[in-house]
């Protein structure tokens, strides 16, 4: 059962996260720069913010933050990857 998410909730709080496996490189890399965008990038420190007013601690907001992030980086590198084997 590789895929399947594990529980990783606390108290009132009810998530589950992926396996820790995987790119730590990558992992650390994406925490280092959503790290970055949370102290110097107006739109992420203003949803910081906004996510604060709403009750999220800083490690929540972190956690969403590089989610978005992957994502972005994600579908760049598909991009790149058609454009370059394109007819």
């Amino acid at each position: 059962m590789r895929g399947r998410p594990i529980p990783a909730s606390s108290g009132k709080t009810r998530r589950h996260r992926r396996r820790r496996g995987g790119d730590r490189d990558a992992n650390k890399a994406l925490h280092l720069a959503v790290v970055v965008w949370m102290r110097f990038c107006p739109h992420t420190r203003a949803y910081v913010e906004r996510r604060t007013t709403e009750g999220l601690p800083k490690p929540e907001i972190r956690r969403c933050s590089k989610r978005y992030l992957a994502r972005e980086v994600y579908h760049a590198l598909v991009a790149d990857f058609e454009a370059l084997h394109a007819p």
